[in-house]
Parts: structure tokens; sequence; C-alpha cells
């Protein structure tokens, strides 16, 4: 996909620069920066969740290549990915993801109230993100004219690869326990 993207013509390469790196100071192409990761996680939590094999998750990280620069995203890969490698101390959206990151980097004990945190404060931490509050936008066919849901799937990501028991928080607005479980009860 890389290749492919680096030999796309200038005018259609115009955003990628942008679009390719995860972190920066304020907004870039009227967007801001979390976004972009949010987009990311949002990426590999679907391609987990629903089942993707390891070689289709491994062509995502590449991808994104931000290889050592996030220590969630490092954590997954180093999780998901066998030799994926070291991980970084940096992380990019510590307030808005700190307390996922310490659900997989803290005590395990701790891991679902650290879970449970990070959903009871998600919403309000994704108010820089585009995509709150647009399921009230009257614009047709403007850039923010989609609603994606208010479902938190990284979290969802990080209790099924991490193997955190979520009875703390099954039924959080937030949490999508069916992405984890599937829709039978009985296995919860």
């Amino acid at each position: 996909y890389k290749a492919y993207a680096d030999n796309l013509p200038i005018e259609q390469n115009v955003l990628r620069e942008s679009c390719d790196l995860l972190a920066g100071e304020g907004e870039t192409r009227g967007s801001q920066w979390i976004n972009r990761y949010v987009n990311v996680l949002r990426w590999i939590a679907l391609a987990v969740l629903t089942g993707q094999d390891e070689f289709h998750i491994r062509q995502i990280f590449e991808l994104v290549g931000n290889k050592n620069q996030d220590r969630l995203l490092d954590y997954l890969a180093y999780k998901l990915l066998p030799g994926w490698g070291k991980l970084t101390d940096k992380v990019l959206y510590p307030d808005a993801y700190g307390p996922l990151l310490k659900a997989i980097d803290g005590p395990a004990e701790e891991a679902a109230e650290n879970v449970k945190t990070f959903l009871d404060n998600w919403y309000e931490a994704m108010d820089d993100t585009d995509w709150i509050d647009n399921h009230e936008c009257e614009v047709e066919f403007g850039y923010w004219d989609y609603y994606v849901g208010y479902w938190a799937v990284e979290a969802a990501l990080v209790v099924k690869v991490f193997g955190i028991n979520d009875e703390l928080f099954w039924e959080h607005e937030y949490y999508p326990r069916y992405l984890v479980h599937g829709r039978d009860p009985d296995n919860a």
C-alpha cells in the first residue's frame, strides 16, 4: 500500500503528509491531530475484533508506520505481532489514553478499573475530535457529516487482546461488549 501511495500523482497526494502523522501541534488541514490517532486505533480494533489474520494486522501496523513513537500502539503491536520489537516510553495522547495504557501497563488487579476510568472519561476526552456531536450536524455532505456512533472500540480492543475481565464495565454506554464476546450471552 505504501509503495502504491508513494507513486500517486502529487495532486492526489496533497493530504498524505498530514494524514501519515499521528501527532502534532494544533490543527492540520482543519482537523485536530487526535483524529488520525483515534482512526488508527479504530482500524486496528475493527481488524482484531472481527478476526482478521496476523498478516492483515501486520500490514495495518506497517502502513501506519508509527513504530516506537507511541507506547499504546507499541504494546498492541508487541502483543499481536511476534517479533515486533521494543516498547517506547512516549505516549502521544496521555490525557485521553492514559487510563487505557495503565490498564495494560499497570498492575493487573487494577486493569478493569483503569478501563472503566477510560470509558467514564472517554466522551469528554474526545472533545477535540471532528466527530463529537456530529449526530446533530445539519450540513449535508460536509466533512463532518457522518456519524460513527459513540463506541470506544479501543477499549474493546484492549480488553480482547490483553484478556481483561470486563464485568465491571460490561454495561457501560460506550463499551461495545458484543465486539468482544459476540451476541451469545453465555459467551461472556
